[in-house]
């Protein structure tokens, strides 16, 4: 029992971890070299390294432009006018003409601010009317249609 632990088996057995170790990492050394050789140019691989070294920095070129264009275009969207509530309605109960024609539609941006445009609309006739919506608020006095109009745009610009 006492060979085991005796210093020259100790040695011994360490060693021959170190170099089984070493051959794994040889070996793999060796096969990633095989495979970078067998990729690059059959006559020079620094013109290989240098081929992907030119591919990535186009590479990362194209990704700056490609984020500074993402930025831009993040920042127009929440000027555009994203929010749409559409809210059709009959403008004159009792009349018969005119039927559900009329409406009131909302377009604002994520910001609410934006427009609604309201027709009243007659067998004779049609009416448009706009009003100017800051921060998801007018201020002219909206009717019913158009208050339910702006609320369904703010409630969409939530998807």
């Amino acid at each position: 029992m006492s060979d085991i632990f005796e210093p020259s088996v100790i040695l011994f057995a360490t060693e021959s971890i170190i170099i089984l170790l070493l051959t794994g990492w040889i070996s793999y050394l060796h096969f990633r070299f095989n495979r970078l050789v067998k990729t690059a140019h059959k006559d020079n691989i620094e013109k290989s390294l240098v081929e992907i070294y030119d591919y990535l920095k186009k590479n990362h070129a194209q990704n700056i432009a490609i984020s500074s264009e993402l930025h831009l275009l993040d920042k127009k969207i929440h000027t555009a006018p994203r929010g749409l509530g559409l809210v059709m309605f009959k403008a004159f109960d009792g009349v018969k003409s005119g039927g559900t024609n009329s409406f009131a539609l909302a377009l604002v941006n994520e910001k609410g601010d934006g427009a609604i445009l309201s027709t009243l609309h007659s067998r004779d006739r049609v009416n448009v009317y706009s009003k100017e919506v800051l921060a998801f608020k007018s201020n002219v006095l909206l009717t019913e249609e158009e208050t339910q109009a702006l609320t369904k745009a703010q409630n969409s610009l939530s998807l």
